[in-house]
């Protein structure tokens, strides 16, 4: 492990390649012989399983272990699995409110796949849309979970109860050119105003290459949906990339929201989010609210909506019904009837 972070730093230094000075960083998987295999091949398998694992952790490097390999081999025994889940409609789409913290009024959800396996049980989104990616299947699970949350919608809209919908999009999909033409169509096909849904993808998925999403992103403010960048303050936040994104909306980042009760720094961090987010014109949406504490700071800073465990958490779309029944009341505005949320348990 002392090898591999010498390595590491070394990398790090910065290259000159003729007129470039070109800054390099590394993950680093690392395998021993005789502990994890007895031939080179299979060194250099869990070596490269190891890779995989050290770009999810702080130092970037990571030593194999079995259950690497475990969850490897699991991911890619899904991948044929999520194949007939989506043939077979067996994924579903759950629902998590966000509410306005001026007023507690719900004013829309965001759409989150699930998927329960027949032998795995509960797959976590993060090893399923894994999955779809690697797999050329992400343009599908996006598809599936658009067309299940439009059309709620539209049900909504029928009921006298106009919501809107966040759908998260990944990376590869604003690499799409084909993406905003098919889903012009899908909200003409289920007749959604396309300011009703609300599009959000990372910081992280655009941060290191942003002129090329960025054609795909101005079309599809173009078609008129509201863009969110999700996550934000978790990488590499600046006003530079913030000014150049066509985005109406920020979503601060959880980490930041869950501690900013308790640490002042949290809350350093998002109250600034939040007077930047307003310098550009953006709504801010904080997920993770958890408390009446962390609500009530903020409402204070004027943060826009909140969504999190304190209201709600995702819900299949009866129980959603449900919990909306029962937790808002009609109260008559100037415009007309409104429900209100009663009061946050």
């Amino acid at each position: 492990m002392s090898l591999a972070d010498t390595m590491r730093t070394a990398l790090r230094d910065r290259m000159v390649l003729g007129a470039l000075t070109v800054d390099v960083d590394t993950a680093v998987g690392v395998s021993v012989h005789p502990d994890h295999g007895a031939d080179a091949a299979t060194l250099l398998q869990r070596a490269d399983v190891a890779t995989h694992a050290a770009k999810a952790v702080s130092s970037s490097i990571q030593l194999f272990h079995a259950s690497l390999e475990a969850r490897s081999v699991r991911r890619l025994g899904l991948a044929n699995d999520l194949r007939r889940a989506l043939d077979g409609a067996e994924l579903e789409v759950y629902f998590q409110p966000k509410v306005a913290l001026a007023d507690r009024r719900l004013v829309g959800v965001e759409c989150l796949a699930r998927w329960d396996h027949a032998v795995y049980g509960s797959v976590t989104p993060e090893d399923f849309v894994a999955v779809a990616e690697h797999t050329g299947q992400v343009g599908r699970l996006t598809e599936f979970v658009l067309r299940e949350g439009l059309r709620r919608v539209r049900e909504w809209a029928d009921r006298d109860r106009p919501l809107s919908i966040a759908v998260n999009l990944s990376p590869r999909t604003l690499l799409d050119p084909g993406f905003p033409s098919r889903l012009g169509e899908l909200l003409a096909g289920y007749g959604v105003a396309p300011d009703r849904l609300t599009l959000e993808f990372s910081e992280a998925g655009v941060v290191t290459d942003p002129d090329r999403p960025l054609p795909t992103l101005y079309r599809l403010r173009d078609l008129g949906v509201r863009l969110s960048v999700d996550d934000f303050g978790s990488g590499y936040s600046s006003l530079a990339y913030l000014r150049r994104l066509p985005v109406q909306e920020v979503k601060v980042d959880r980490t930041f929201v869950q501690g900013m009760a308790t640490d002042a720094g949290d809350l350093a961090i998002v109250r600034a989010i939040v007077d930047l987010s307003r310098h550009f014109g953006l709504s801010v949406v904080a997920e993770g609210v958890e408390s009446e504490l962390t609500l009530g700071l903020l409402a204070e800073i004027g943060c826009d909506v909140g969504q999190g465990f304190l209201f709600s958490r995702p819900l299949p779309y009866e129980r959603l019904d449900a919990w909306f029944a029962a937790q808002t009341e009609t109260v008559s505005t100037p415009t007309g009837e409104v429900r209100w949320l009663r009061a946050v348990p």
